[in-house]
């Protein structure tokens, strides 16, 4: 297909020529170093994708649950109900997901009213994240775009905003680095992101002593100290804070309990406890497992 089939707004901010559009999602992923070993594969695969029916997303959703919404979702199956969380504050306008997978993030942000983009790695995730935009939200039908976080086909301050979960932290620190300035050069001036990582002296990571762990390699889970973070971004993005996301893991939240087993429940009650002490108790927040880094571009940025 030509990138005659492409969104006249998104062929208007991307910063190359479509070649390739499948189900309607341009495929813009440029030839990089793989991050890990499974990416070269992703890249074969990618070539052979299809659109995809909807037996087809039940059975990734089944099978992407856990790795996405965390191990609470172990054994859970999802009918017609879907755990989409409560987007973080950001600027009306365009908003940027970054690493979208089945785009969770990205129906969350259409249903708080802005124009999203989502952008991932994975054909059949963002083919998958369609259809459901379509089901759940086709009066502000996001658009999606298969590209590398690495190297954003889009032109330098298009979007209003930029969000990211999950992801990231799945980067060496180098390539987390070149992500965070990817999200500063297509923010606009005065856009805002809002970036969710580990924190390594979270209750859990230091109990499970995760947040000891060196580099890592492959599609590990890097931690930092907030500190860490904040310089990251900061350099990245421009001036940078912290707030907390959650407590006892990377993704637990009150509002995904009608999803997990009745066994588990008690986590996240126990991790929303912590949560709202920590807004009581200031000195409880630097021991949270999962922290947003909040970033706005400099109004004068060119």
């Amino acid at each position: 297909m030509t990138d005659e089939t492409v969104d006249p707004w998104l062929q208007s901010i991307l910063s190359m020529e479509v070649r390739e559009v499948v189900g309607g999602v341009p495929c813009l992923l440029p030839d990089l170093d793989p991050t890990h070993g499974g990416y070269t594969a992703l890249r074969e695969e990618n070539k052979r994708q299809k659109p995809v029916t909807d037996e087809e997303v039940e059975e990734y959703l089944h099978h992407m649950l856990v790795p996405t919404c965390g191990n609470l979702f172990h054994g859970v199956k999802l009918k017609d109900d879907y755990p989409i969380p409560d987007f973080p504050k950001l600027p009306g306008g365009a908003v940027l997901d970054v690493g979208c997978n089945w785009g969770r993030w990205t129906v969350a942000g259409a249903l708080a009213g802005h124009k999203m983009v989502g952008v991932d790695v994975h054909l059949r995730s963002l083919l998958v994240a369609q259809r459901l935009a379509e089901k759940l939200v086709p009066d502000n039908m996001p658009l999606f775009v298969l590209a590398d976080a690495r190297s954003l086909p889009f032109r330098e301050g298009v979007f209003d905003g930029a969000a990211s979960y999950s992801v990231i932290q799945h980067f060496s620190r180098s390539n987390a680095a070149i992500i965070a300035g990817e999200i500063g050069r297509v923010l606009k001036p005065g856009g805002k992101s809002a970036i969710q990582m580990p924190n390594k002296h979270g209750l859990k990571a230091m109990l499970v002593g995760a947040g000891r762990r060196g580099e890592g390699s492959e599609f590990d889970v890097r931690y930092y100290a907030v500190e860490e973070l904040v310089a990251m971004f900061e350099a990245g993005i421009g001036p940078s804070g912290w707030g907390v996301d959650c407590f006892f893991g990377l993704n637990v939240q009150a509002r995904d309990k009608r999803f997990v087993p009745a066994s588990k429940r008690w986590i996240i009650d126990t991790a929303d406890a912590f949560l709202r002490a920590s807004k009581a108790i200031p000195p409880l927040r630097r021991v949270a497992d999962s922290v947003w880094i909040y970033s706005a571009k400099d109004q004068r940025a060119a």
